[in-house]
């Protein structure tokens, strides 16, 4: 009889929801960690950054994304040139099976007081239930809004700032 391998319940048994920025890191990281500076979606980012992101990752039971993230995760991968893009696009492709997409209807994510001010994807992302879900971002407004709504949520500029400290 083989045994299985222990599955990650990750932090308290919650999976990470990834906003779209960071979902970049990720991938265009994954792909080779010295192309994050060279990608206009990613340049603001540091190879340090990935490294701490994969590490974040490596905490929860998984990856939450909505339709919308995808979108603009796909959209933004394919600024570059055809080479890189179709890396970038194969390995989106390769993930999403893995991913837990929430489907949040459009008609939902409109109705959310904050859609005229953050746009339809952090819309989505804030009409998502909260329950077993940890919001990971690097947007301000964003990451304030989910605050006031209760829900929790990790800034990814404040996990930069503290990992400088160690």
């Amino acid at each position: 009889m083989t045994k299985r391998p222990r599955q990650r319940t990750g932090r308290r048994g919650k999976k990470l929801l990834v906003d779209t920025n960071i979902l970049l890191l990720y991938i265009v990281g994954s792909i080779s960690p010295d192309r994050i500076a060279r990608h206009k979606r990613t340049d603001t980012f540091t190879v340090e950054d990935f490294l701490l992101l994969d590490r974040v990752l490596r905490q929860f039971g998984g990856i939450v994304v909505t339709p919308n993230i995808l979108t603009e995760v796909s959209n933004h991968l394919g600024q570059t040139d055809e080479k890189t893009k179709t890396k970038l696009w194969a390995l989106l492709g390769a993930l999403v099976p893995v991913f837990d997409e929430r489907h949040i209807q459009s008609r939902e994510a409109v109705g959310v007081a904050e859609f005229s001010r953050l746009g339809l994807t952090d819309a989505s992302i804030l009409a998502c239930p909260p329950q077993d879900l940890t919001i990971l971002t690097d947007d301000l407004h964003l990451y304030l809004a989910l605050q006031r709504r209760g829900a929790e949520v990790i800034n990814f500029h404040h996990l930069r700032e503290a990992s400088w400290l160690q």
